[in-house]
């Protein structure tokens, strides 16, 4: 009998070792404020896993958990679309228009044939240079 308990005791701690690593990496993400979905649910696994079972988590709360982070979820991909068709606009009113920029040390000038949206932000297609708005110096009308 004392062999049993010893299992069950062994096998209890490590659950208990189990959810702690769980709940301390989801911590961890939600403390650098960039919890993401695995983040999120390890952060729901863990408190599911040690809860009692005799006392569960209401439903109701544990859905309202979940639309609350596919609200935020949903915001912040809103926000990066915003982000990125608010620079495409401000870089297309540079398209057609003569520009001057420097490039390497050198001041040039052309004509901004397009634009492009990357990680970084938005690229100016002059002369077949890939430049940022940061670059240009002067802006002319045509």
């Amino acid at each position: 009998m004392t062999t049993i308990t010893n299992v069950q005791n062994t096998l209890n701690v490590m659950k208990n070792n189990t959810n702690k690593t769980n709940f301390e990496a989801g911590l961890k993400k939600l403390g650098d404020s960039n919890i993401d979905k695995a983040g999120f649910f390890q952060l729901m696994l863990a408190q599911l896993s040690s809860q009692n079972p005799l006392e569960p988590v209401d439903n109701a709360q544990q859905m309202m958990q979940q639309a609350q982070y596919t609200q935020i979820e949903q915001l912040q991909q809103l926000n990066a679309n915003f982000t990125q068709s608010n620079a495409l606009t401000q870089g297309s009113n540079y398209v057609g228009k003569n520009i001057t920029y420097t490039l390497n040390g050198q001041t040039k000038t052309g004509k901004v044939d397009k634009v492009a949206f990357g990680k970084d932000g938005i690229g100016l297609y002059v002369n077949n240079d890939v430049i940022t708005p940061s670059q240009v110096t002067e802006l002319k009308a045509n």
